[in-house]
C-alpha cells in the first residue's frame, strides 16, 4: 500500500475518533440537564405534599375554632336552660343542646379524620424528603463523573486534533481535497475497504480488475457506487492476484 493511502486511513480513523468526542461532549450538557430535571421532579413532589400538609393543618386550625365557639355556645345553651320557666321554652332549648351537641360531634370526627390525613401525609413527606436527599446525593456523584468524563475527553481532543494537523501537513493538497470532498457528501466518512470483492460501507460488488488494483494499492481508487477511496488490509496478492495464505502448505 502506498503511502499516501495510509495516511488517509490513518486520518479517517482520527476524523471518526474526534467526531465521537465531540458528540459525546455535546450530550455531556444534556445528561447533566436531564439529572437537574429527575432532582426538580423530586422537589416539586415534596413541595406537593408539603403544601397539602400545610393546607390540612390551616384547615385543622380553622375546624378547632369553630369547635371551641360551638362549645362556648353549647355552655350559654345550658346556662340558659337553668333559667328556662315555661315546659315548651324548656323542649325547645333541650332540642338547641342537642343539635349543638349533634354539630360538636361533627366537627370533633372531622377534626380527627383531618389529623389522620395529617400524620399519613406527614408520614409520606419523611419519605418524600429521604428520596430527594438520596436523590441529591446521586445526581451530584453522577455529575461529578460527567465533569471528570468531560475533562478526560478535552485532553483527548485536543491530542487527536494536535495528531491530525500533523498529518494534514504530510498529505499532498489535491488528495486532501478529494478525502474532504467525499467526507463531506458521505457523512464524514471519506474511505472504505475492499472487501470480498465489495465495498464495505456501501456494499456494491467491485469490478473484478478495480477490486484486484486495490489490493495491490499502488494508486488512489475509488467506489464507482459511492465514490469513497478505498483501500484493501486483506493478506497481499500474490503473482498473479491471487490473495497469500497465511498458512504454510501441506506436505505430501
Amino acid at each position: 500500500m502506498i503511502p499516501a493511502l495510509e495516511k488517509l486511513i490513518t486520518l479517517q480513523k482520527l476524523d471518526v475518533q474526534i467526531r465521537a468526542i465531540e458528540t459525546r461532549l455535546a450530550r455531556i450538557p444534556v445528561d447533566v440537564e436531564e439529572l437537574e430535571k429527575e432532582i426538580a421532579t423530586e422537589r416539586a413532589d415534596v413541595k406537593a405534599v408539603e403544601d397539602r400538609l400545610s393546607e390540612l393543618q390551616k384547615q385543622r386550625r380553622a375546624m378547632e375554632g369553630e369547635l371551641e365557639q360551638v362549645e362556648t355556645l353549647l355552655g350559654k345553651y345550658k346556662d340558659q336552660l337553668m333559667q328556662v320557666k315555661k315546659n315548651d321554652e324548656y323542649k325547645a332549648m333541650e332540642k338547641q343542646i342537642g343539635n349543638t351537641k349533634e354539630e360538636i360531634g361533627k366537627k370533633e370526627e372531622d377534626i380527627l379524620i383531618g389529623m389522620e390525613e395529617g400524620d399519613r401525609f406527614q408520614e409520606q413527606l419523611k419519605l418524600r424528603q429521604k428520596e430527594l436527599e438520596e436523590g441529591q446525593k446521586k445526581v451530584s456523584a453522577m455529575e461529578a463523573d460527567l465533569e471528570v468524563e468531560a475533562t478526560r475527553l478535552h485532553t483527548e481532543l485536543e491530542k487527536e486534533n494536535s495528531e491530525r494537523e500533523k498529518l494534514l501537513a504530510t498529505i499532498d493538497a489535491n488528495l486532501l481535497a478529494q478525502y474532504r470532498k467525499v467526507a463531506e457528501a458521505r457523512s464524514g466518512i471519506a474511505m472504505a475497504e475492499a472487501k470480498d470483492e465489495h465495498c464495505d460501507v456501501c456494499h456494491v460488488r467491485l469490478r473484478p480488475q478495480v477490486y484486484n488494483e486495490i489490493r495491490v494499492g499502488k494508486e488512489i481508487l475509488s467506489c464507482d457506487s459511492c465514490g469513497r477511496i478505498m483501500y484493501y488490509l486483506g493478506p497481499s496478492p500474490g503473482p498473479r492476484g491471487e490473495e497469500q495464505s497465511s498458512q504454510p502448505a501441506e506436505s505430501t
